[in-house]
């Protein structure tokens, strides 16, 4: 078996257990024997293993950090196993963990206040907006963990507040969708209207091809798979989602995603799929060239799921397109989305005269 490439740059110099294997930065955990990854950065490695080793020198206090790296290493699997938590989401929480120790991992788990995350949660809102709530959200899973094992008494995270998805997750105007669409190529224009027509995630529109294109007698359906839940779709195929899919199939037959790139890759390779990242910096170019602000292709979710409701479609047909577990789950995301409004007094006042 050959011996695995460890490299070392003059100019990047590694503290005393972490090493870089191909790309990635790692260290053996001393307790749990296992790798553990810090990611690709060179300076972002480096602070996170620093953080790491205080976090593990720091013995008798069980600091956030401790219980963060309890709950990823060692508790996360046995919730995967117990079908209580999917490998995704363990996989969010351990690169959101980074960020929640950098900053808050010093402090003793019993000691952490709603004060600590309410400041942490502003501050971190200025730079992340539309990630923070999802870094709130792993230290108050890890907090309810630790709480079933009797590891602390209190979830500090319950009191404070979430930052409006407003940022992240806002409707998007008819008027503001047709021009970015018409400022756009041909990928983005796809990618848009794959997102809008499917009400998926960016990465699950992304990744679809011919492949998940099946017949099923008279109806053409889309099978997705959604990457963060692992649930199973059949997306009935017509009107503009049948045309594009027919149109890549008999102009592209060859390319595996419906979105994918002309430009050539370092390899010489062309017709490549876009990550998330890659679209989204070239779909933010066609957003300026139409006079437009903050339209992504993640607001495509939230803009078909309220135009369904809005429409009189069934909560039920449209949790099924977003994956949700549960009827009340969809509601509570339209209703976040789409405040109901209530209807004033308007009962007659009846004046009773002596």
């Amino acid at each position: 078996m050959p011996r695995t490439r460890i490299h070392n740059n003059p100019l990047e110099p590694l503290p005393r257990g972490l090493n870089k294997i191909g790309r990635q930065f790692r260290a053996r955990d001393s307790r749990t024997k296992q790798w553990r990854y810090f990611g690709t950065d060179y300076r972002t490695a480096c602070e996170s293993y620093r953080d790491f080793l205080s976090s593990r020198s720091a013995s008798g206090v069980f600091t956030v950090a401790r219980l963060l790296d309890w709950f990823t290493d060692d508790h996360g699997p046995g919730l995967i196993a117990a079908g209580e938590l999917s490998p995704r989401t363990l996989k969010d929480y351990k690169r959101d963990a980074v960020k929640l120790k950098k900053h808050l991992g010093h402090i003793p788990a019993v000691a952490m206040e709603t004060h600590h995350v309410a400041k942490y949660v502003t501050a971190r809102a200025k730079k992340a907006a539309g990630h923070v709530n999802k870094e709130r959200a792993c230290l108050s899973a890890a907090y309810t963990a630790a709480i079933n094992e009797g590891k602390v008494s209190a979830n500090p995270v319950r009191g404070s507040r979430l930052i409006s998805r407003s940022g992240s997750e806002r409707l998007v105007s008819d008027a503001e969708y047709l021009a970015v669409y018409r400022a756009a190529g041909r990928s983005e224009r796809v990618a848009l209207l794959l997102g809008l027509r499917t009400l998926q995630r960016p990465a699950d529109v992304l990744k679809m091809g011919p492949r998940d294109v099946r017949r099923d007698g008279d109806q053409w359906l889309l099978r997705v798979k959604q990457n963060k839940t692992g649930a199973l779709i059949d997306i009935v195929l017509d009107g503009e989602l049948l045309q594009v899919v027919q149109e890549h199939m008999r102009e592209h037959p060859l390319i595996s995603t419906f979105v994918f790139t002309n430009r050539t890759d370092r390899h010489g390779r062309r017709a490549r799929p876009y990550s998330v990242d890659g679209l989204g910096s070239i779909l933010r170019r066609a957003v300026e060239r139409a006079g437009q602000r903050n339209v992504a292709l993640a607001h495509m979710r939230p803009k078909g799921a309220t135009a369904l409701y809005r429409s009189g479609a069934e909560i039920r047909h449209i949790q099924a397109l977003l994956g949700h577990k549960t009827e009340d789950m969809t509601r509570r995301y339209i209703r976040q989305l789409i405040p109901e409004p209530v209807a004033a007094n308007n009962v007659p006042v009846i004046a009773v005269i002596d």
